[in-house]
């Protein structure tokens, strides 16, 4: 996978996510433009002051629906998941970023990857022969124990490869912080509720 192909297909899940999350609010939008039309109707044209029977409660209740206190707990639920799908996919795309960069490193020559020290086992050189350069970043991923949901591990393979050094800014805080949420949510079964 390329640097470009990969960045399209994180933010295509980016944006499965926020409408996964956003689902109801369509579904909600549609139910409430209809019940409008029809409160204008009985109330306007037939005459009905009543909210009871003009629709206008329940036009309230929809638009209340995220704040229902007896549905909290399962939007906590559903937001909880969207950061653990939102995490998923982010070390996602950096494992194939990662992998991508290795590849091209390894075609350029570049020091820092012909030098690398690896203990490899004959199966694995067995896998690097069928195609180097598209399966050495999955094989260093593996033999190096990389992990891309969590920060220091993402900067300390991009340091030692690629001598990039991740700074710390709002976006990389903000992720740090949905990495430890997700591990929160993941550990603790989903008991962790946060305000989105």
């Amino acid at each position: 996978m390329d640097f470009d192909s990969t960045l399209s297909n994180f933010k295509e899940n980016l944006d499965s996510v926020s409408k996964l999350v956003n689902f109801d609010k369509e579904v909600q939008e549609i139910a409430i433009n209809g019940i409008e039309n029809l409160h204008h109707f009985l109330k306007d044209e037939k005459g009905f002051a009543n909210p009871k029977w003009n629709g206008e409660r329940t036009l309230q209740t929809l638009r209340n629906i995220r704040k229902s206190p007896i549905l909290e707990d399962r939007y906590s639920l559903i937001f909880n998941q969207a950061v653990v799908l939102m995490v998923s996919y982010f070390a996602s795309g950096l494992g194939d970023l990662f992998r991508a960069s290795i590849a091209r490193s390894f075609k350029r020559k570049d020091d820092a990857i012909l030098r690398a020290e690896l203990k490899v086992q004959v199966e694995d050189i067995a896998l690097l022969l069928e195609s180097v350069d598209t399966q050495l970043g999955e094989f260093i991923i593996r033999k190096e124990g990389l992990s891309f949901q969590d920060m220091q591990s993402t900067h300390r393979a991009f340091k030692e490869y690629f001598g990039i050094n991740i700074q710390t800014d709002e976006n990389v805080r903000n992720i740090i912080v949905a990495q430890a949420c997700r591990h929160s949510i993941v550990h603790v079964g989903a008991r962790v509720l946060l305000a989105l």
